[in-house]
């Protein structure tokens, strides 16, 4: 590939080259978003299992891939039992965030969630992008979930938003 730029020696000196033939040779690129694999398993599991998310993430007609490559999303339901009353909480792990939130109405095939919080949001301006549309899809909304086999999937029909999980 060719380019043209105006680079310059060092911060304090003021002087800038005008590249104007510049070529690239060799120029590997590393993909961000990575295609899953699914391996279906026959398993008898329910939501209280710990899943990881493996890249498929659909907004609307397109589908991405997410996470990116070489990091791991998951996600955790978990029962805890407040002298006889039972709350249900959703633990989170995302490559930028840690989230967590309180869940109701799990036995219907959906959930909405409370007293959402995240524990950071940093990195760069692609993965933000991403993290702020999968904690979207997920925080304080009615969300609908299904379990086949070892997939556990959650959809978002309000924003056209779907999450893909397998078994861990």
């Amino acid at each position: 590939g060719t380019f043209q730029a105006d680079v310059s020696n060092r911060p304090t000196d003021p002087v800038s080259v005008r590249l104007a033939n510049g070529v690239f040779n060799n120029l590997t690129l590393q993909p961000v978003f990575c295609q899953p694999e699914f391996e279906n398993e026959t398993a008898e599991i329910d939501i209280f299992n710990k899943f990881k998310l493996i890249g498929i993430f659909e907004l609307n007609d397109e589908v991405v891939s997410y996470p990116p490559c070489g990091t791991e999303t998951t996600i955790e339901f978990e029962k805890t039992d407040l002298n006889g009353f039972e709350r249900i909480d959703i633990i989170g792990n995302t490559n930028l965030n840690e989230y967590q939130g309180s869940v109701f109405n799990l036995d219907d095939s959906n959930f909405s969630t409370d007293d959402f919080t995240l524990t950071s949001f940093t990195g760069l301006p692609h993965e933000r992008t991403f993290e702020a549309q999968y904690v979207q899809l997920i925080g304080n909304t009615r969300v609908i979930y299904a379990i086949e086999d070892n997939i556990l999937t959650i959809t978002n029909e309000a924003l056209g938003r779907k999450l893909t999980y397998v078994k861990l």
